[in-house]
């Protein structure tokens, strides 16, 4: 996924000179596309450096790496996730080209359908900025305001958001996937693959034995290693 912003949107908010403020976006995936928790939760920099990523703050849903769509339970996952912005002192006021942050996915094994293709609908990201806050800690809780209830419940009580507008109206894009082709006829039809599958594996299965087989023959029925007679002379 790759998330595009302009350079004048990723200055500072206007928030006070005390506060400490950071980027971040918050991902919410179909059970169809997931995150690799060890691959996004990594402390190496120069994979984090190469995606303008600063670390992975939480994840909650759907972590396992290997079951297929149709195996997967719940509904998918949610990822937040630090940006790194361009430093302010390196900034190029004549710069209009758009600051990029890259976040590695996956697809899981879907289905497989007529036509060889299936859909899958991904959200767009939520992009804003977190800033922490002083100000306005003593004021009175409204009772009838709802919160928590989204990204907002993963930062304390005195966070300040300050949300970046996305560009296209429309929030969902949709990805086509190829799956497997169901045919009735041709060599490559669905039962075909199972039964050479299956076959493929079977015959793995007998090579190792019989390497097994092999190591364990040359090392019972080896050679003693002879000694060797030194002679000595007056």
């Amino acid at each position: 996924m790759s998330i595009s912003m302009p350079r004048s949107s990723l200055k500072r908010p206007p928030a006070s000179s005390e506060a400490t403020c950071a980027l971040h976006t918050y991902l919410t995936l179909p059970s169809t596309i997931f995150g690799d928790q060890y691959q996004l939760g990594t402390t190496d920099n120069l994979f984090l450096e190469s995606h303008n990523l600063i670390a992975l703050r939480a994840l909650a849903g759907e972590m396992d790496l290997e079951a297929p769509d149709w195996v997967v339970n719940r509904w998918g996952s949610n990822w937040l996730l630090e940006l790194a912005t361009p430093l302010e002192d390196s900034a190029d006021p004549s710069d209009s080209s758009n600051w990029t942050v890259t976040i590695p996915l996956h697809l899981r094994y879907l289905p497989p359908s007529e036509t060889g293709y299936r859909s899958a609908y991904v959200p767009w990201p939520v992009v804003f900025w977190a800033c922490t806050s002083e100000e306005g800690t003593k004021m009175g809780v409204n009772p009838f305001d709802r919160t928590n209830l989204g990204w907002d419940g993963l930062f304390g009580p005195r966070t300040v958001f300050y949300q970046l507008q996305p560009t296209s109206e429309r929030l969902v894009e949709d990805i086509e996937v190829p799956v497997l082709r169901l045919e009735d006829e041709g060599l490559f039809r669905s039962k075909n693959i199972e039964l050479g599958t299956c076959v493929v594996i079977t015959l793995g299965f007998f090579w190792v034995l019989w390497r097994l087989a092999r190591v364990a023959w040359s090392s019972g029925t080896g050679s003693k290693p002879s000694k060797t007679v030194h002679d000595k002379k007056e």
